[in-house]
């Protein structure tokens, strides 16, 4: 069946979302855009991932789609994944992505995809020497202009990897180049500040959260290279991987056990909440 998309208010064929070429979201990439996670019609931290994407278009001059039009877009495309969900994880999720693609003096198309998840599974870590630009007009931002960070995936492929660490301009580390990055020791959770360059993720918001209501302590600050070789865990957040268990660093085994510690424990805790808290398209 071929895949239906949203775009500007209807839904149509894939082959049939045909924007202008000379558009500024087309040829410089301008534009932003939201990746969510869907199990059964519901999606955990709707509002948030629609503030972060408006605030996102105001920073960009981009012309900001009204939350109804937002969620309506999401709910279209993900049920007409339903039913055909042969092959994606268990539970049924779906990969949703809402887009706002410049068009010119503040104009912008608003464009929403849906695929079937595959399974999440453990994350292998690449080390790599690309530094966020400091002073960045596109700090914090969600930006279409992503090739960096898919040059950095495909890096971290070819050094069997599945992710790579990005750095701040100061050389600490920043994030993962999908995800945002947590380190554990001795019981203490620490993320990389915002200032880092990182982009300020809905799932780390939820994980910093949630480690204030498990008595979990949690800090914001600089990690560096070295912390996180000598981690005892390391994991990744996002919302669709929510949270996730870095088996190695640069091919190096980290010694936390799959189902014990602070990643497993957090990990549950995300889980229910998502369960408990996710709202309906």
């Amino acid at each position: 069946m071929e895949r239906q998309v949203w775009l500007n208010g209807r839904l149509c064929r894939e082959a049939e979302a045909v924007l202008p070429a000379v558009w500024p979201g087309v040829v410089h990439g301008l534009g932003v855009f939201e990746t969510l996670r869907s199990e059964g019609g519901r999606v955990f931290r709707l509002r948030e991932h629609y503030e972060r994407l408006a605030e996102g278009c105001g920073r960009l001059g981009l012309e900001v789609p009204g939350y109804g039009d937002f969620r309506e877009a999401l709910g279209a495309v993900e049920r007409t994944v339903e039913g055909a969900m042969e092959g994606a994880m268990e539970g049924g999720s779906v990969r949703l992505r809402f887009s706002v693609l410049g068009a010119g003096d503040g104009k912008a198309a608003w464009l929403a995809v849906a695929v079937p998840m595959e399974a999440v599974g453990e994350a292998r870590l690449v080390v790599t020497g690309v530094r966020r630009a400091a002073g960045s007009l596109l700090a914090g931002v969600k930006a279409s202009s992503y090739a960096e960070n898919v040059l950095l995936q495909w890096e971290a492929a070819k050094a069997g990897g599945t992710d790579a660490v990005v750095l701040g301009p100061d050389g600490t580390v920043a994030e993962a180049a999908m995800s945002n990055l947590f380190v554990v020791r001795e019981g203490v959770v620490t993320t990389p500040l915002l200032a880092s360059g990182c982009l300020p993720g809905t799932m780390r918001a939820v994980v910093v959260e949630t480690c204030g209501l498990e008595g979990i302590e949690c800090r914001e600050g600089p990690v560096t290279v070295g912390d996180l070789r000598r981690a005892e865990e390391v994991f990744l957040t996002s919302s669709v991987r929510r949270v996730q268990r870095v088996a190695s660093v640069d091919g190096d085994e980290l010694p936390s056990a799959r189902d014990e510690g602070v990643t497993a424990r957090l990990a549950r805790a995300v889980e229910a909440r998502a369960a408990a808290e996710a709202v309906r398209l």
